[in-house]
């Protein structure tokens, strides 16, 4: 239920993200889920976390204001289908990085899967008349949006563990609630320092999306949030970004009009194929 809501979110920010640029966008839709997530928590009566959620919660904060720019931004510049399966690297980041930073040796099985999800990137941007390995990357690379959804993919990496490591010091109504009040009232701080709190105004006309939109946000964090506490990370992030990356291509071609060929039907197989063999 998760991944789908959070399908559902991405189809909707694609939309509001021709409307509004990337800042106002995510300022927008964080703010929108506060009064959300605060009437959660004072339903459920969650406590306050304890002493050990400032270093993971104050890092997450940043990281997820962070990232939900940068995924407006990306949606902006591409096309859904080229871009929402670039997540798919998201486990990928976190192989190397355990890899890289913790000496974590990467078994036969995730090396595969590493090897699949960027041929499957290099097969999503071939386009209809293919080419060299070269030809494949400079496609891929040259596609602004793509580009903008893989650093998105690793900052993702780092916030799915944080979430994990926070819920351990808080309860997840409350937790949810100091995640998207800290980002807005980041993101809110910066639109006002930089007298733009007007450009909010260009999602008005559009404010049955964005309510929508809202929605689907604060039900997927929460339905997140519950999963992440009865399934390990990698089952999450295997189911979400497969059920993210199908409805990408889906949606892109019945609601948006994007092509949809050969190269990616088989790109978004492959990484299919290697999120799986990353995580699990």
């Amino acid at each position: 239920m998760s991944g789908l809501t959070w399908a559902a979110l991405d189809i909707l920010r694609k939309r509001l993200a021709d409307r509004a640029s990337p800042l106002p966008l995510a300022a927008a839709l964080l703010s929108g889920q506060v009064p959300v997530m605060a009437l959660w928590a004072l339903q459920s009566g969650a406590g306050l976390p304890d002493a050990g959620y400032l270093r993971a919660g104050g890092a997450l904060i940043c990281l997820n204001l962070t990232a939900q720019v940068a995924f407006a931004a990306a949606l902006r510049a591409g096309d859904l289908s080229l871009t929402v399966p670039m997540l798919s690297f998201t486990p990928v980041w976190s192989a190397l990085l355990g890899w890289g930073l913790a000496g974590e040796a990467l078994t036969p099985q995730q090396a595969a899967g590493i090897g699949c999800t960027v041929a499957g990137a290099l097969a999503l941007h071939a386009g209809r008349r293919g080419g060299g390995p070269l030809r494949l990357l400079s496609a891929l690379w040259g596609n602004a949006g793509a580009r903008a959804m893989l650093g998105v993919s690793v900052l993702f990496s780092l916030t799915i563990t944080l979430d994990k490591l926070a819920l351990a010091h808080a309860e997840r109504p409350a937790h949810a609630a100091i995640q998207c009040t800290g980002a807005a009232i980041g993101l809110l701080g910066l639109l006002a320092a930089r007298g733009e709190l007007h450009r909010l105004d260009a999602l008005r006309p559009v404010w049955r999306t964005w309510l929508l939109a809202v929605a689907c946000f604060s039900l997927a964090a929460a339905l997140q949030l519950l999963a992440l506490q009865h399934s390990l990370i990698s089952v999450v992030e295997a189911t979400k970004r497969a059920i993210g990356m199908t409805s990408a291509l889906v949606a892109g071609r019945l609601w948006l009009g994007e092509p949809l060929s050969a190269g990616k039907l088989a790109g978004a197989a492959l990484m299919g194929i290697g999120v799986v063999l990353v995580v699990l």
